[in-house]
């Protein structure tokens, strides 16, 4: 049995890798960006939201006649 990713989905795993890597690691990692219940605050993670549709990585679970991959 082939368990290797088409290269498509190698593309996307390795887009996603580097959008964590790049964006939310770092923010995971600064306190001032965790709201009162240890959480990403909201003004933080919908610019994060921002940032993953401009690179493509927005709603991989939706089609993308309604705006995912």
């Amino acid at each position: 049995m082939d368990f290797s990713l088409s290269p498509e989905v190698e593309d996307l795993r390795r887009r996603v890798a580097a959008f964590v890597a790049e964006y939310v690691i770092p923010l995971e990692e600064d306190r001032a960006n965790w709201d009162a219940h240890e959480n990403i605050a909201l003004p933080v993670l919908d610019g994060l939201r921002e940032k993953a549709k401009a690179a493509g990585l927005w709603a991989p679970q939706m089609p993308q006649r309604f705006g995912g991959l």
